[in-house]
């Protein structure tokens, strides 16, 4: 259920958000005061073709080879960056990303105010982006690579996840969020595989000897990095379970409680 929510929402981006920014300029040009929901828009918008064009300077197969290059020490270091960077980036998005809307809806913010928020977190749009970037490239190196350390750094890294999580007493807005980011990365996993499953076989050409022998190994560390996430999270929220015995009761009531502030 939390994957085909991730999946509604990211489609969204890419079908009916276009529209309803169309939508906000014609309105836009018809009257002088624009709606909050339209402005909001306008703005996804603004941060989605930012990204698009930044990306564009990006260098995959530079950045991909400088990947491959280095040695098992900096790739267990570089990938647990990327954990503690991904935690951070999320918290920061999520604050940003309020402030921006919050700007949308007060009608008493400046305009110097609103366009220093919308370039703050265009540049985080940036950053975050280009991480993820960084991510799909290092998840396409464990693929492509005959040595599994790169796999097995993935696949241990993950486990670091039941450290963090299973000797903290976590409140109902916690929980909430923890399974919430379990969803996003599951969801984010997916996404990763399908885009280099589409990039690699249109490098190496469909029904051909070598795409068959890719699509085999991709299949193969994507189960295996499926599995293991699944297997953390149930690890992680079965002991959170059996610690607190009003574990459900606690997310449920964090999600009427979201439900009700909108």
């Amino acid at each position: 259920f939390g994957i085909s929510v991730c999946l509604d929402q990211f489609l969204l981006v890419f079908t009916f958000l276009p529209l309803r920014a169309g939508i906000a300029t014609f309105s836009s040009i018809k009257r002088r005061h624009m709606r909050t929901e339209y402005l909001r828009d306008l703005c996804n918008l603004v941060l989605l073709t930012a990204c698009f064009l930044g990306l564009g300077f990006l260098h995959i197969g530079k950045l991909y080879h400088a990947v491959r290059a280095q040695s098992f020490m900096k790739l267990y270091v570089l990938y647990n960056m990327l954990a503690l960077f991904a935690r951070l980036f999320y918290s920061l998005g999520e604050d940003l990303l309020d402030s921006l809307y919050g700007c949308c809806s007060n009608p008493h913010t400046t305009k110097l105010r609103f366009f220093l928020t919308l370039l703050a977190t265009t540049a985080y749009m940036l950053m975050h982006s280009a991480f993820m970037c960084l991510q799909i490239v290092t998840l396409n190196v464990s693929i492509n690579s005959n040595d599994k350390t790169l796999l097995i750094i993935l696949i241990s890294s993950q486990f670091v996840e039941l450290k963090s999580s299973c000797f903290k007493k976590f409140g109902h807005k916690n929980l909430f969020q923890l399974a919430c980011s379990d969803v996003v990365e599951r969801f984010e996993m997916f996404v990763f595989m399908i885009i280099l499953i589409i990039q690699n076989t249109s490098a190496i050409g469909m029904g051909t000897e070598a795409s068959l022998e890719w699509l085999r190994r991709a299949f193969y560390v994507g189960f295996l990095l499926i599995v293991s996430e699944f297997g953390v999270d149930w690890l992680k929220h079965g002991e959170l379970g059996e610690r607190d015995a009003d574990w459900s009761e606690k997310i449920e009531g964090r999600s009427e409680n979201e439900r009700e502030e909108r």
